[in-house]
């Protein structure tokens, strides 16, 4: 079994955000991940789909905030290629969950 690689370098935020940035940053991504494969806000999709969501709503904010539910019995393939599709994509405010 080979290892699986993110692209994707994660980076805590400073601690301090201008007013500026909370509200340009007011979009919320809802990407949830399960053994079958995506929903994305609220809508099951394929990789190629979630690829091309996060395509065009990075073209509107890359700051918004991306927040992927992976379940434990997902394959790890499946969170690695929904956080490679956020990095090529700029979109760098990520939070993970497992549920």
């Amino acid at each position: 079994q080979e290892d699986i690689f993110s692209k994707l370098n994660a980076n805590r935020p400073a601690p301090n955000k201008s007013l500026a940035d909370s509200v340009e940053n007011d979009t919320q991504i809802d990407i949830q991940i399960g053994p079958r494969g995506f929903v994305f806000n609220g809508r099951g999709v394929s990789i190629g789909e979630l690829r091309r969501n996060i395509a065009r709503l990075a073209k509107t904010s890359t700051k918004a905030t991306v927040l992927v539910r992976c379940a434990m019995e997902s394959p790890h393939m499946y969170l690695v290629q929904a956080l490679d599709a956020c990095a090529e994509n700029d979109m760098h405010n990520i939070s993970i969950f497992s549920m």
